[in-house]
């Protein structure tokens, strides 16, 4: 009799296990938030449906979670999984961005993922005996709820609750997906496209004006943009043109001068200045000239 106890034990343990875990799942199911739509209706037309078919030639888990994430998303489904003892990533994913993917993981690794899973997103993960692929409707502190068929019974729809605890024991690895289409993937992509902080604009230092013509005697204040504080003035020729401390320019005899502000920063701009010959040697010179050519037999008349 101790003999036939010890072979059911195992058996019997099993046989709780599942049923415990199926009875927590149901009474679980209901305390769901899902943040979709979409995802709810789908959930109020699929849930306690006997699913048998196909799609894209995927069936039970992988071809209902496929089934359901075109339905969300019109990409046709996640894509294949990885081939090997353990299925548990998409290598390739259709339309889909893999938010995270974690084998041998530890019950906070879990607890990280599903959190930064939203209502819609896919996921794939596999066990020592098999692989599973579920839609993520929400999360909180000790575990997660999915949508998804062929878990709970054979075929049958439905959503159910897993715990970290429960899926760090059992799984040999996870990977999230996220439809590039989804709500939660376009908002994040916009707040990558949100456009920076406009950048003051930087005004070049130099002179308002580059040339200038003066006549004798002529001042002029030059307009200087940008930069800091003008240190100090200059003049390439002060016998063309002067310019004080201040800035002021004045014209001083024919010719061309450059005019150099050199600002605080040890930036320099430059202007030139043009002066008109009006000096009084250029008066004189002119008169002097129009005396030549007057005839004195008219001045003494």
């Amino acid at each position: 009799m101790k003999t036939i106890i010890k072979k059911i034990m195992p058996v019997l343990l099993a046989i709780v296990t599942i049923l415990t875990i199926a009875s927590f799942n149901t009474a679980s199911a209901k305390g769901y938030n899902c943040t979709n739509v979409k995802l709810q209706q789908l959930i109020n037309e699929w849930d306690g449906v006997y699913w048998t078919g196909s799609f894209r030639t995927a069936t039970t888990c992988k071809g209902f979670a496929d089934m359901m994430f075109n339905e969300l998303y019109g990409n046709g489904g996640v894509g294949a999984y990885n081939s090997g003892a353990y299925s548990y990533y998409v290598p390739t994913p259709r339309k889909a961005t893999e938010l995270a993917r974690l084998s041998s993981a530890g019950y906070r690794d879990f607890y990280n993922i599903m959190h930064k899973a939203a209502s819609g997103d896919y996921i794939q993960w596999a066990t020592a005996y098999s692989q599973h692929s579920s839609i993520f409707i929400s999360c909180d502190e000790n575990g997660f709820y999915v949508f998804d068929s062929n878990y709970v019974e054979p075929y049958l729809c439905t959503v159910h609750y897993i715990t970290y605890q429960y899926i760090t024991d059992v799984t040999y690895g996870v990977s999230l997906y996220r439809s590039t289409s989804s709500a939660a993937a376009v908002k994040k992509e916009a707040k990558k496209t949100v456009a920076k902080k406009a950048e003051p604009k930087v005004i070049p230092y130099e002179f308002a004006e580059k040339n200038v013509a003066l006549s004798y005697m002529e001042t002029y204040t030059p307009t200087v943009n940008g930069g800091k504080k003008i240190a100090s003035w200059t003049s390439s020729d002060d016998h063309v043109a002067v310019v004080s401390s201040d800035g002021l320019i004045e014209g001083v005899s024919g010719g061309t001068a450059v005019i150099t502000a050199i600002n605080t920063e040890g930036k320099s701009t430059q202007m030139t200045v043009t002066v008109e010959d009006t000096s009084v040697k250029r008066i004189i010179g002119v008169l002097l000239e129009g005396f030549k050519s007057m005839d004195m037999s008219d001045l003494i008349a």
